[in-house]
């Protein structure tokens, strides 16, 4: 009968021991971030209220040159066929974001311990992005100096808002391609 009973005390210990050693573990498997997911993710809503909007105060009257002249331009001219420069610049600035974010998540304990190739994944991602679109040639052409007036002040705040939709679309995608890098193929 004592046989009988060390049996089952020692698979009960056993037991005990494998599950409690389960649970403790810190391999790739079980890292998951604080709001349970095992990727890296963006909090849309914050960076979001982060991103800085346009402050106008005070720009009436005033001379712009460079980016701002060429947005206002574009806009003023309707030229949609240069929007796209408005929306890189918003997938810039959400560049920025996920650069530091998969950063930061890849120098911590639980990014430190994935595998190889999902490292690689979540590298990729941030090389998505382009250099700044302040840059751009097509603005070189549109680039003189610019008195701001009513109308341009509006389309400068037009052109914020195509860039902030544009960041928080980007976001979204990225959101996605994390959660991607996971999945089976």
């Amino acid at each position: 009968m004592n046989k009988i009973i060390r049996k089952i005390i020692a698979s009960l210990f056993i037991s005990s021991a494998a599950f409690l050693w389960t649970a403790c573990s810190d391999d790739s498997t079980n890292n998951t971030t604080d709001d349970g997911s095992s990727h890296p993710s963006i909090d849309i809503e914050k960076a979001l209220l982060d991103l800085e909007k346009r402050d106008t105060t005070g720009l009436i009257g005033t001379t712009v040159s460079g980016y701002d002249a060429c947005i206002t331009r574009i806009i003023t001219n309707e030229r949609s066929d240069y929007f796209f420069l408005i929306e890189e610049k918003g997938q810039f600035e959400a560049g920025k974001i996920v650069e530091t974010q998969i950063g930061d998540f890849l120098e911590s304990s639980k990014g430190a311990s994935l595998s190889d190739n999902l490292k690689n994944c979540y590298t990729l991602i941030t090389l998505l992005f382009t250099d700044s679109p302040e840059s751009s040639p097509i603005c070189s052409s549109y680039a003189e100096e610019l008195t701001i007036d009513n109308q341009n002040i509006n389309d400068l705040l037009e052109a914020d808002e195509m860039s902030r939709q544009a960041f928080k679309s980007t976001l979204e995608r990225v959101d996605e391609l994390l959660a991607e890098c996971e999945s089976p193929e």
